[in-house]
C-alpha cells in the first residue's frame, strides 16, 4: 500500500485515497452536439400560436389573441436558431440536420403567414 510522503495538517483531511491521483477531466463525457431541438420546438410553438384565435369561446380573449403578438418574434428566433445550429454542425459527418431544417421551415412559415395576412388586410382596406 502506498503512503503519502508528506503529511497534511489534521484540520485538512485528505479526500483522495492513498493511491495515484486521478485526472478529473478523463471521466467527463464530451459535450453534446447541437441537435436542432431548440429550433424545432420554437418553430412548432410559433405555428401553434397561429391557431390560438380559433380556440373555443370559453377561453379568455387574452389567451386567444396575445400569442398572435408573439408569433413573429418566435418564428424569427426559430429560423435564426436553426441557422446557427446548422452552421455549428458544419463538418460533422454524423450530425442529423433534419430537426434544425424543420425548425427553419416552421419558423419561416410562422414569419410568412402573418405578413401575408397583414398584406392582404392592407390591400382589402385600401379600397374602402
Amino acid at each position: 500500500m502506498l503512503r503519502w510522503s508528506r503529511r497534511l495538517p489534521p484540520s485538512f483531511p485528505s479526500m483522495m485515497p492513498p493511491t495515484q491521483p486521478r485526472d478529473l477531466l478523463e471521466d467527463e463525457a464530451p459535450l453534446p452536439h447541437s441537435t436542432g431541438n431548440t429550433s424545432l420546438v420554437l418553430g412548432l410553438v410559433a405555428v401553434m400560436m397561429l391557431g390560438c384565435p380559433w380556440l373555443p369561446d370559453p377561453v379568455p380573449g387574452w389567451m386567444r389573441y396575445l400569442p398572435l403578438y408573439l408569433v413573429l418574434p418566435t418564428g424569427i428566433w426559430a429560423a435564426l436558431e436553426g441557422a446557427v445550429t446548422l452552421r455549428s454542425m458544419r463538418g460533422q459527418a454524423d450530425a442529423d440536420r433534419r430537426r434544425a431544417r424543420a425548425g427553419i421551415l416552421l419558423g419561416t412559415i410562422a414569419i410568412i403567414v402573418p405578413l401575408a395576412v397583414l398584406a392582404w388586410a392592407c390591400w382589402q382596406l385600401r379600397d374602402i
